[in-house]
């Protein structure tokens, strides 16, 4: 499908820069970032952020597919390695591509690990893996009590590269951190021991956003670096804990998303607006109606509750968001027209909707605000 545009994003390339130059500045002596671009780079655009990382100090990038990292690789000329964290399909021609070109495999069961060894073996080239333990989390990942006999039966297979060890936290944007204490040196016994089997180094990753922002003895190797780099906070008790530690850090949103108002009428008292009849003017009420709905990602349960910037103003949704538009309230904005500039979420004037303003309206995380933007909406990087 081409790229829908009754609704734009702009992502500022200056302040992704700036994230990742504020997480260079804090991050342990001997540790590296790797950005985590995965699901559309949190709603920012896979490629836009590629493109903007391709160049940075930085060790590579993450992914959780197969199919994420191949188009990076083929759109844009990406020499830094690639990790996939989660899927990978089993087509063979795609994980020929992926060991051809610098692409790493996570291995947590050993089916998916012969198969690559197979194909690695035919072409003469060796395959690079990351072991996924698990540590608690109970997701993807080898248990503890399985993962030198892993390591072992890995030993046999030939043209096999272990390249490093991860896992992942499961409470680090939490105040409370007696559980990630327990899975960080979980971790660290588990990497020890592969080391010693292995008798040499590997690349050890443990941390994400939060715990990178936590407690340095979760840095290791690599760094994970997700929802930081785009100038969101994974929770306030993170930021709290950041900003006493680290005064001088600090995160600019990297991303705007905007549209245009495509009609502006004005209503009598007591005239209902949307489906439902779910809101009644309680006055003469002047409307502006927007080109976006949940299908481009705006929450429906912003009904009544929204808010969006026209002309630095906030302008107050009325009735149930439609699949394609919303109605706003513009009674107190002078000389609004058809064609203004709206925003959903971002800065405009003085005044800013936040991730983080939307997700407590929502009842969910700002992750989440950013990641269900659909994906056809065009960017602009500026």
């Amino acid at each position: 499908m081409k790229e829908y545009s009754s609704s734009w994003i702009e992502i500022s390339k200056d302040a992704v820069l700036n994230n990742l130059e504020q997480f260079q500045k804090i991050i342990a002596s001997g540790s590296s970032l790797m950005p985590i671009i995965k699901a559309n780079a949190y709603g920012h655009g896979l490629i836009e952020i590629a493109d903007i990382l391709k160049n940075k100090k930085i060790w590579g990038i993450g992914v959780f597919s197969l199919d994420e990292a191949i188009e990076i690789k083929k759109k844009l000329d990406f020499k830094k390695p690639i990790l996939i964290l989660g899927y990978f399909s089993k087509n063979n021609s795609s994980l020929k591509f992926a060991i051809e070109n610098n692409i790493h495999f996570p291995i947590y069961n050993f089916d998916d690990l012969e198969l690559i060894s197979n194909i690695a073996q035919k072409i003469k080239k060796k395959a690079k893996i990351h072991l996924k333990v698990d540590v608690g989390t109970s997701r993807i990942g080898i248990l503890e009590k399985n993962i030198l006999s892993f390591v072992i039966r890995t030993g046999a297979l030939k043209n096999i590269k272990i390249v490093g060890v991860f896992a992942h936290l499961a409470d680090s944007e939490n105040k409370d951190w007696t559980f990630t204490r327990q899975q960080i040196e979980l971790f660290k016994d588990i990497s020890q021991k592969l080391e010693k089997a292995l008798k040499k180094p590997i690349l050890r990753h443990l941390a994400c956003t939060a715990a990178c922002l936590s407690d340095k003895k979760a840095h290791y190797s690599l760094i994970r670096l997700g929802i930081g780099q785009f100038g969101l906070w994974p929770s306030l008790a993170t930021k709290q804990k950041v900003l006493r530690n680290y005064p001088f850090f600090r995160l600019y949103p990297a991303l705007t998303w905007k549209t245009r108002v495509i009609q502006v009428k004005i209503l009598p008292k007591n005239t209902y607006i949307g489906y439902g009849c779910t809101y009644k003017t309680k006055s003469k009420t002047k409307i502006g109606i927007l080109p976006v709905g949940y299908w481009d990602g705006y929450d429906r349960k912003l009904s009544n509750r929204g808010e969006v910037l026209i002309k630095g103003k906030r302008c107050k949704v009325l009735g149930r968001v439609c699949m394609n538009m919303i109605m706003v309230d513009v009674s107190k904005i002078k000389n609004v027209k058809q064609g203004d500039e709206a925003v959903l979420l971002g800065k405009q004037g003085k005044n800013e909707v936040s991730a983080d303003e939307i997700s407590k309206k929502v009842r969910t995380i700002s992750y989440e605000i950013t990641t269900r933007i659909n994906p056809l909406i065009k960017k602009i990087v500026v």
